[in-house]
């Protein structure tokens, strides 16, 4: 990954020093360290035009709570190369508004293991949050609910992701009711004991692309769970189960191809693509 245009290059080895490297505009922050404390926000970035590079570094929390790193109210942030370990959020993103469409936030080739509520968390209102090249893997085991990517934006890329979930009551990428216009192309979704949805439109969620992804899953769950309006599904590629859509909007379902152990239409416990109504 190349990075350009940034002014100033600083290091950091803690929490400490690397929040306070990132209130800076125009750096990029290398982590030198493997970096945890108990709770609170890890690295909290104020600065615009920051990357912060973590080198392959962990951000962890030592008691399950808390953010690894929290971006708010800021232009142009990219974080890459991060393992955030056991946060309640592994990276939250909250309230960025482009300008002309040139305002962004770049979150690219990192891994998030065993963090107890989000992965990532994208809050409302927020837009170009570009989410690539990622690693997700739950093996949380306390019961709460665990969504690796929880996305409420619009105008965002979330792509060429892997995620796995090997716990019950989660969820891969979840869709909440004011996301719209993203696409969702090119990642693969493994599933083992889940009990939701692979990808999951909550409520409203609109004008949503879901393409070219790999979605294979444990028994008893949905694939795709469609509440929103305007939807695009198609050239998936679904193993096991297929899709629910709960009409509360007008969804549109095509070209999707169904595939359990290489054999086409075949589905086990469930079928390709059902339908209910739904007062929400």
């Amino acid at each position: 990954y190349s990075l350009t245009n940034l002014v100033t290059i600083t290091t950091c080895n803690s929490c400490a020093s690397c929040d306070t490297a990132v209130d800076s505009d125009g750096y990029l922050v290398q982590v030198t360290a493997d970096l945890s404390q108990a709770g609170g926000t890890c690295i909290d970035i104020k600065g615009d035009q920051v990357t912060l590079d973590c080198q392959d570094h962990t951000i962890s929390s030592t008691n399950g709570v808390g953010k690894g790193i929290n971006i708010e109210e800021r232009q142009n942030t990219t974080v890459i190369n991060c393992l955030l370990d056991n946060w309640q959020y592994g990276v939250n993103v909250g309230t960025v508004v482009a300008n002309n469409n040139s305002n962004f936030t770049l979150l690219h080739n990192n891994t998030f293991l065993t963090n107890t509520l989000y992965g990532i968390n994208v809050e409302t209102g927020t837009s170009i949050v570009n989410i690539t090249g990622s690693f997700f893997n739950n093996t949380d085991v306390s019961g709460d609910p665990v969504y690796h990517i929880n996305f409420n934006g619009y105008n965002s890329t979330i792509s060429n992701n892997t995620i796995n979930v090997n716990s019950g009551n989660s969820g891969g990428i979840v869709i909440g009711g004011s996301a719209h216009n993203t696409t969702i192309k090119n990642n693969t979704l493994n599933f083992t004991k889940s009990t939701n949805s692979g990808i999951l439109f909550s409520l409203s969620g609109k004008e949503i692309n879901i393409t070219n992804n790999s979605i294979s899953l444990g028994s008893g769950t949905v694939s795709i769970r469609n509440r929103g309006s305007g939807n695009n599904i198609w050239r998936n590629i679904f193993h096991y189960a297929g899709m629910e859509e709960v009409r509360s909007g007008n969804a549109y379902v095509y070209n999707n191809n169904y595939c359990v152990n290489g054999l086409g239409n075949m589905y086990l416990q469930g079928s390709a693509v059902r339908s209910s109504t739904s007062s929400l």
